[in-house]
């Protein structure tokens, strides 16, 4: 796990508390998954049927049902069934009449694999990604990278330069997550320094900071990474939860 940290002799302000859970699709029981998607809504349930393949279906109904869980953990007085949403300008989803310093939350799924973001207060966001296909680490280069971090991702062995690209990707997706700009944010613009503690060297004005950056490697070969944007001097108290049932 890579996660930044607040600098040395820094004057501590308020402590978000944030939790990030995760979910191996693939590796889910059957029980397990019964479980997640017995709390997804009736307009959830008839969404996962659009999807033409069962994995695709599966992964979404258990991203939905590992946040309402994920929600009624972090605010018991609600049951996971209970939870309403609302979608923002580029599609973000946000609880449904949260009152400003609410529950707020971020979620990313991809066949195999989910995860989502619970805090307060704060914007979030939150990627999770298997190894990109070769047909698209070109255009992600061409398109998504700053001029320094094509050169980070150059500086690497053949063999490193896929990680280190999905490395990248992750973060920016999640910072244009938390910002509520999704696609739509200019990654380019987004410069970030992964050498080290993770941190934002510059980003457009949809993405000013102050930036708080974590990241890690699962077992099953996925990276996650998560975006909190928190005023300076406060501190991050994140703590991570492996859901398997």
């Amino acid at each position: 796990m890579t996660d930044s940290q607040p600098s040395a002799g820094a004057r501590a302000g308020k402590i978000h508390d944030v939790h990030v859970w995760t979910a191996s699709v693939s590796n889910m029981t059957d029980t397990a998954f019964a479980f997640l998607a017995s709390a997804c809504s009736v307009a959830e349930i008839q969404r996962s049927r659009a999807f033409v393949f069962e994995r695709d279906r599966r992964s979404y109904l258990v991203a939905h049902g590992l946040l309402r869980h994920a929600l009624s953990q972090y605010d018991s007085s609600r049951a996971r069934s209970d939870w309403s949403f609302r979608v923002g300008r580029h599609g973000r989803p946000e609880v449904a009449g949260a009152p400003p310093g609410g529950v707020r939350f971020n979620l990313s799924h991809c066949a195999t694999r989910v995860a989502c973001v619970v805090c307060a207060e704060i914007d979030c966001g939150v990627d999770v990604e298997a190894t990109p296909r070769e047909a698209d680490s070109a255009v992600l280069i061409r398109r998504c990278l700053s001029a320094g971090e094509r050169a980070w991702l150059a500086s690497a062995s053949p063999a490193l330069r896929g990680e280190r690209l999905l490395q990248l990707w992750t973060l920016k997706e999640a910072v244009a997550k938390a910002v509520g700009l999704g696609l739509t944010l200019p990654f380019a613009a987004l410069d970030l320094d992964l050498r080290g503690t993770l941190r934002v060297r510059s980003a457009p004005p949809e993405a000013t900071g102050p930036w708080w950056l974590s990241q890690r490697r699962s077992a099953d070969g996925h990276f996650d990474a998560v975006a909190l944007r928190v005023p300076d001097h406060d501190v991050v108290a994140i703590v991570y939860e492996d859901w398997v049932g």
